[in-house]
């Protein structure tokens, strides 16, 4: 991904998101863009998130329940490419301007798996996708936000358990296709 700002970058140019990140970089995501799996993330609100430590912790979770390592297996992106407000919800609009950002990142993947965490599926589809599909070669997973531990314990322990058992079946069908 190009380091432009988003004052530079023609599809922020009508983002809101833009008033609060003049002069500031686009994130573009972090891992592996010769792994198989995309990991990606709603945009936050910062207090949670800051940076790339959200990649940190679920990079930590794949790799205790795949015994691999997700720095050559998986490549992580936020379906946002600059902070969003706490104070303005701008989320939506951000969304439909980051879309082409986001494409043009992944079209540099030869990813088969894509994980999708909270609402970042708007990134794909504005319609609600289920919890997993399969479609044109790939393999898409739907969890709860990771950053849900931050609201309600029980539902981090069922995105915990999602998480395990995708990650389970992604590795047991890799190794049926051949990949290692």
């Amino acid at each position: 991904m190009a380091s432009k700002t988003v004052d530079e970058y023609p599809d922020c140019e009508r983002c809101p998101n833009r008033i609060f990140n003049t002069g500031k970089y686009i994130q573009g995501g972090r891992g592996s863009i010769h792994g198989d799996i995309v990991f990606l993330f709603p945009r936050g609100d910062r207090n949670y998130c800051e940076g790339y430590q959200l990649f940190t912790d679920i990079g930590n979770l794949y790799d205790e329940y795949s015994g691999r390592n997700n720095t050559e297996d998986v490549y992580m992106t936020y379906s946002i490419k600059c902070a969003c407000s706490n104070n303005y919800n701008t989320y939506l609009t951000a969304i439909d301007k980051c879309r082409n950002i986001l494409w043009k990142e992944l079209a540099r993947i030869n990813y088969k798996y894509l994980f999708i965490f909270g609402d970042a599926y708007l990134s794909i589809s504005n319609n609600h996708i289920p919890r997993f599909m399969a479609t044109g070669g790939k393999y898409i997973f739907n969890n709860y936000s990771p950053l849900i531990k931050f609201k309600d314990d029980n539902l981090y322990h069922i995105f915990k358990q999602r998480f395990a058992d995708d990650v389970n079946w992604v590795t047991k069908n890799r190794n049926n296709y051949g990949i290692v």
